[in-house]
């Protein structure tokens, strides 16, 4: 309210002479996408509801996260894309402009940015719910994953096959990936008195979202218990800010907010325990 009194009616002011051209523009858009929509179908296409088929797809690879090419940082823009990912980059470019074209956008960016493209080509998503996952779009139920979703990865599924083919080896063998893991401490083997204080990296899987479940498997994300994730994060991928958690004792403690949710996911009224919170799709 201070800012409105202080600055509102200076602003108001420098914004005035372009109000009218601003609305007339608006107008104009409006219109041509109205006109655009009309003659290019006889009834509104109206927004996409994804069925069992789309969130499963049986022509697709749906284990091609599993496999243990990783391809570094996700891409920002087409200069960090590998050789083989541009002839499919360009493809949904022009497939973008195509389709701003279609509902009358001057700017195609409307429909998503480059960077959503770029991403589009490594995560390689084969489902409305994986797109989420991918930068820009959102989950199902949002405006860009309903409207152009289901249209997005039928313009990427020709290049899929390809695209998985020209990934690199894995760098390193699977013996060697096996040791990395096998040299974090690993839970000790006891009764089953009580379910909730086991820790089951796999325990509500189920209950996730299939773009966590697609981020994990892409970026190697951990599942482990929270109180040791610091500890795998330094051992792991050597992070210098872990480290020095490690190196005070301090194993556990994160952002203040992050740490927020956490100590109420693990409180009495709550779930408890943050095993249980886990098991819970947590």
């Amino acid at each position: 309210e201070a800012k409105v009194a202080a600055y509102g009616d200076r602003l108001l002011a420098v914004l005035a002479p372009f109000v009218e051209s601003l609305e007339n523009l608006r107008s104009q858009r409006k219109s041509s996408t109205s006109k655009s929509r009309a003659s290019s179908s006889p009834s509104p296409t109206g927004v996409v509801t994804p069925t069992k088929g789309d969130n499963v797809e049986n022509d697709d690879d749906e284990n091609y996260q599993d496999r243990d090419n990783f391809l570094g940082l996700l891409p920002v823009e087409p200069n960090d894309l590998k050789p083989f990912e541009l002839p499919a980059f360009d493809a949904m470019l022009a497939w973008k402009r195509a389709r701003a074209k279609e509902l009358g956008y001057n700017d195609p960016c409307v429909i998503c940015h480059n960077r959503t493209l770029c991403e589009l080509v490594r995560i390689l998503p084969s489902s409305l719910s994986s797109l989420g996952a991918v930068w820009g779009i959102g989950g199902v139920g949002t405006k860009r994953n309903d409207q152009h979703g289901a249209l997005m990865l039928d313009a990427l599924r020709p290049f899929r096959a390809g695209l998985l083919a020209a990934r690199p080896e894995p760098s390193i063998s699977v013996e060697g990936h096996d040791k990395v893991f096998k040299a974090q401490p690993r839970k000790r083997k006891r009764q089953r008195t009580n379910v909730l204080s086991m820790w089951d990296e796999k325990a509500g899987e189920n209950l996730s979202s299939e773009a966590w479940l697609a981020k994990r498997a892409l970026h190697r994300l951990p599942a482990c218990d929270w109180a040791g994730r610091r500890q795998r994060c330094e051992h792991v991928s050597g992070c210098v800010a872990c480290g020095r958690y490690v190196a005070a004792g301090r194993s556990f403690d994160f952002a203040p907010m992050s740490q927020r949710v956490l100590n109420i996911l693990s409180s009495p009224g709550a779930y408890g325990s943050h095993a249980a919170a886990h098991a819970a799709g947590w």
